[in-house]
């Protein structure tokens, strides 16, 4: 052998045919792990018995492209064969697919080199939570759980066990465990009561009081509850247990519409009129009484100017008005109507009054 010459390699003439080729002692992977940077990815120019030839390529350029288009980290130089070989590394994907590999050389031509690659998604580090963003108390809705890795890759391989609740949500038990499957897991029939700007839904793959409360994978989304149509009424201000004869009630009443799970119908499509009218002991409604009518703002309605004024035992208030679902009625509190102080005095006449002319030396009975 020529001392200028080593094992596997020789001095090829320009008219000798030569093609780009994978080394037999360094081929590449057929799979990588996404985020996770591929170190070597060996190319020889070869001649026609598989020799590496360590002159014939002048520029070695690789397209490494994703189905979706984007080009891989580390794929948009060029190199250039040293004797006859280059490490094209390292490249990088953080997408997890499958990549057709184009690898051209220029020789008198180019010359290009196929492989197929497949990138496996990395560790789970995240639970991908998919819910409708607003729901209205009392409804069932689904909730899509993935599990992806740090790239947003699903993670195929994750099992779980995973436990799904609504920890702001005491009036709802929807606390379910389950193992995924193929990295996802599919919550039916959650349904949520408490209307709340943002209630929470929550997925963990940690026991309930774990030991390494710093570990595993776990999160949150917001979702915002409405309240269901209004049903009923509600005193949220009472009148006093005795109210003074032709003085205002203070604090003034409220009166607030409710869903069927008690929460205040604040939508603007489910406003009402209320009115308010007065009770005798007899259960009828007192026709001396001028009812009282306010339109609900946020679901709420304030009645600043009732008053009674005239005295009397066991009255009460009745709050009614005529929602979507049907007419409505709440009574109040039972109360006292009692006179307020005196200030001044009435000439009252209690007996037949005296003749117009008196005779002298009639007695007075009465003044």
């Amino acid at each position: 052998m020529n001392a200028n010459q080593r094992e596997g390699t020789m001095n090829v003439a320009p008219n000798d045919p030569i093609t780009l080729a994978f080394p037999r002692t360094h081929p590449p992977q057929n799979a990588e792990i996404a985020g996770r940077p591929w170190q070597s990815l060996w190319v020889w120019s070869v001649d026609s018995y598989g020799n590496q030839a360590n002159d014939a390529f002048t520029e070695v350029r690789v397209e490494l492209v994703h189905p979706l288009g984007t080009l891989l980290r580390g794929s948009e130089r060029a190199w250039r064969l040293q004797n006859g070989e280059a490490n094209l590394g390292p490249l990088q994907s953080d997408l997890a697919t499958t990549i057709n590999m184009q690898i051209c050389a220029l020789n008198r031509e180019w010359e290009c080199l196929q492989h197929q690659l497949t990138i496996q998604p990395a560790a789970t580090a995240d639970f991908d939570i998919q819910a409708p963003s607003r729901v209205t108390a009392g409804e069932a809705f689904d909730v899509r759980v993935i599990a992806r890795d740090r790239f947003g890759n699903q993670d195929p391989s994750y099992e779980g066990p995973i436990i799904f609740k609504t920890p702001r949500d005491a009036m709802s038990d929807n606390r379910q465990e389950t193992m995924m499957v193929g990295g996802e897991s599919l919550f039916t029939n959650i349904v949520l009561r408490t209307a709340l700007s943002y209630q929470t839904l929550q997925v963990t793959d940690l026991p309930e009081d774990p030991p390494f409360p710093d570990t595993g994978v776990r999160n949150e989304k917001l979702i915002e509850v409405l309240p269901a149509a209004p049903v009923t009424l509600v005193f949220l201000v009472q009148p006093p247990d005795i109210v003074i004869a032709g003085q205002r009630l203070e604090p003034a009443l409220v009166v607030s519409l409710l869903d069927e799970f008690g929460n205040v119908a604040s939508l603007a499509d489910q406003q009402a009129e209320v009115a308010i009218s007065l009770l005798n002991r007899s259960g009828e409604p007192d026709l001396r009484f001028t009812e009282v009518r306010k339109t609900s703002n946020l679901g709420t309605s304030e009645f600043e100017n009732v008053y009674i004024p005239w005295t009397g035992l066991d009255y009460w208030l009745r709050a009614s008005a005529q929602l979507s679902q049907g007419p409505a009625a709440e009574d109040s509190s039972r109360f006292e109507v009692k006179a307020g102080r005196a200030h001044g005095f009435e000439w009252v006449s209690v007996v037949p009054p005296l003749p117009p002319s008196p005779r002298a030396g009639d007695p007075w009975v009465t003044l």
